[in-house]
């Protein structure tokens, strides 16, 4: 074992089947596959093994590894994808509130935000739901009267999405 007895084993395989060639998402899972593979080549104290190969040969060279069964590939799926323009919007708010605004936009209802809000008085509100009349407030901006508003800090996705619903209805 290495200096600090830690064990390692680690497999990075990539599905190379025709259907998992052909999806559309493949470029991205071969990028990623590629860049932890540069990353694991260098996995090589004592205790430590590393198998980076493609689901068509891992069976064949998987014999090398001790301690470890071959597995079924599995392709994982995000089922929180946004649409792009969505994504696109949420990149025009404060960074301090995309992950906010990516919890609360998987729910289509609350897609309709805007970024940079301009109020009547000129004031601007960093992400508000016109419909609706919610805000979420930065660096001390202040919403119009009779808005739902408080800063990023004070919301939370569901309460978020409570009152995006309320003043939709």
């Amino acid at each position: 074992m290495g200096a600090n007895a830690e064990a390692w084993t680690v497999r990075l395989v990539l599905a190379d089947d025709e259907a998992a060639v052909q999806d559309t998402d493949h470029r991205d899972r071969w990028r990623d596959w590629l860049h932890w593979g540069n990353v694991l080549q260098f996995l090589d104290a004592d205790g430590c093994q590393t198998l980076i190969t493609t689901t068509s040969i891992e069976r064949d060279i998987a014999v090398d590894l001790y301690a470890v069964e071959p597995t079924e590939p599995t392709i994982a799926v995000s089922d929180t994808a946004l649409p792009d323009n969505i994504e696109a919007e949420i990149g025009l708010a404060d960074q301090s509130i995309h992950e906010l605004l990516r919890a609360v936009s998987a729910n289509p209802q609350a897609r309709s935000f805007v970024v940079g809000e301009e109020t009547d008085d000129g004031g601007v509100i960093e992400v508000a739901w016109p419909d609706s009349k919610v805000a979420v407030l930065i660096n001390g901006q202040i919403a119009p009267d009779g808005w739902t508003a408080r800063t990023a800090a004070e919301w939370n996705a569901p309460t978020l999405l409570a009152a995006i619903r309320k003043g939709q209805d």
